[in-house]
């Protein structure tokens, strides 16, 4: 039978063995090595697969002659020639109001081919003193005065003014005026006649 002073020192015993193996730091960790798994290339290459573009019909295309700014006919059995007159192809005119004591409203033509000019006197005469509407192209009564050149800057010699009627619809701001059927000699009895051109200044 062990004695109760033996079994406290086998007891102290034991302790002290257990102690020891629990602060033991002397546990080694083997290194870890990280292995990688082989690269697997995923090259796999996409089959391209050529379509070819679909047919395509090329548009038929017109070219136009662009539209002549002048156009001056031959004389007819009464021996007028007529001028037709693109009045957006001769833009930029000349537009001007000249004060004064003899005021008035002018816009011409400034190309080297043709030569239509408009000179409107507010007081010079007495039948017209600025008013929008139709009126003649009287130049010594209305003060309504419409010349002519046909190949160049002018007028040329007779060239106007003109008779026939004339419709103005702006003056303030720039001139727009229509010329309806204005019949000019000029002095070697050529006749000219410019029918529906409208100037705007």
């Amino acid at each position: 039978m062990i004695s109760l002073k033996r079994l406290a020192f086998l007891l102290v015993a034991m302790m002290l063995v257990s102690a020891a193996c629990g602060d033991d730091d002397s546990t080694t960790t083997e290194p870890t090595t990280a292995t990688t798994a082989p690269a697997t290339s995923t090259s796999a290459v996409a089959e391209t697969t050529a379509t070819a573009a679909p047919a395509t019909t090329a548009a038929a295309t017109t070219t136009v002659a662009a539209a002549e700014a002048i156009v001056i006919g031959v004389p007819d059995a009464e021996g007028v020639i007529a001028v037709a007159i693109d009045g957006e192809q001769l833009s930029p005119l000349f537009d001007a109001f000249q004060g004064g004591a003899d005021p008035f409203y002018q816009v011409h033509t400034q190309q080297d081919d043709i030569f239509i000019g408009l000179e409107l006197y507010t007081v010079f005469g007495d039948a017209w003193t600025g008013e929008l509407g139709t009126f003649p192209t009287d130049c010594t009564t209305h003060g309504i005065c419409v010349y002519l050149d046909p190949d160049g800057i002018g007028p040329l010699p007779g060239g106007g003014p003109g008779t026939g009627t004339i419709t103005i619809e702006q003056l303030e701001g720039g001139t727009i005026a229509t010329i309806d059927e204005v019949t000019i000699e000029a002095d070697d009895g050529q006749v000219y006649m410019l029918s529906g051109v409208t100037l705007t200044g």
